[in-house]
């Protein structure tokens, strides 16, 4: 990276100086040594690309293609959240399940991160 207050690890395979097959890829800070976020998985030509594991704020497991979430993941965070489905250049896009914090669930159809076409959203009472 260009911050000079951070430091990234990559342990795995490496094919012409390029990640490639199964890899570890952390960064974090100089100084306090806190993760700011690591990914576990495929890599191809330097890019997660095929089944990984990205974990920051809230942790995705699931398909990548070059660098972004594509294909099928679940998608976690924190407070609880989550998403289940499909996913195309980063963003909720297909058929997918969201289960909020509180209990609400909506299944159905979704696009460019929004709910979007068929669904059912389920009240917690």
């Amino acid at each position: 990276p260009n911050d000079p207050t951070l430091i990234c690890i990559y342990k795995g395979n490496n094919y012409e100086n390029m990640a490639e097959g199964y890899g570890i890829y952390i960064q974090q800070n100089k100084e306090t040594k806190s993760i700011s976020y690591s990914y576990h998985g495929q890599f191809v030509k330097n890019h997660a690309y095929g089944f990984g594991i990205y974990k920051s704020d809230g942790t995705y497991i699931g398909e990548w293609i070059k660098n972004v979430p594509s294909g099928i993941g679940i998608e976690e965070w924190v407070n609880g959240s989550q998403y289940k489905g499909e996913f195309k250049e980063g963003a909720k896009k297909g058929i997918g399940t969201y289960i909020w914090n509180d209990g609400c669930i909506y299944q159905g159809e979704w696009k460019n991160n929004y709910m979007d076409g068929y669904g059912i959203y389920t009240f917690k009472d």
